[in-house]
């Protein structure tokens, strides 16, 4: 009885959850707030390299 009530109860909390359509550009700030970088962003500088 109450697993079934349970499985109901998520069921109808499932089916009313909307997702947000979040534009990409709002995504990549965020990342970036965060710390994310594009390889090309980045020089790596290696033992043998002159500066």
């Amino acid at each position: 009885m109450g697993f079934g009530l349970g499985l109901i109860i998520a069921t109808l909390l499932m089916l009313s959850y909307f997702p947000r359509n979040i534009p990409k550009y709002v995504i990549e700030k965020q990342a970036r707030d965060l710390g994310m970088r594009y390889e090309d962003e980045i020089k790596a500088f290696f033992k043998n390299d002159t500066k």
